[in-house]
């Protein structure tokens, strides 16, 4: 697969078929677990895919659907409470 970089230029993501998503394998934080949980609803039937490398930097989605073109990152909670 091909995209374009923060810097406009094309870079081929490879070995794509080992980040589809396993809808029943952990996750890396039980919020991400939780996000799983919530799209396999609406996505179970698309090519979707989970810690997928943005091209040209060493950050990644938590999950890209690539039949829509949607990436969805996953924040924690930040606890907060008076002193």
């Amino acid at each position: 697969m091909e995209f374009k970089t923060i810097y406009g230029g094309t870079k081929r993501i490879k070995n794509v078929k080992k980040r589809i998503i396993d809808w029943s394998a952990p996750s890396k934080s039980k919020r991400q677990r939780e996000v799983k949980k919530f799209l396999k609803k609406y996505w179970q039937s698309h090519v979707v895919f989970e810690e997928f490398p943005v091209a040209g930097t060493r950050l990644s989605i938590d999950f890209y659907n690539a039949n829509k073109k949607i990436a969805v990152e996953v924040q924690a909670r930040i606890s907060t409470y008076e002193i």
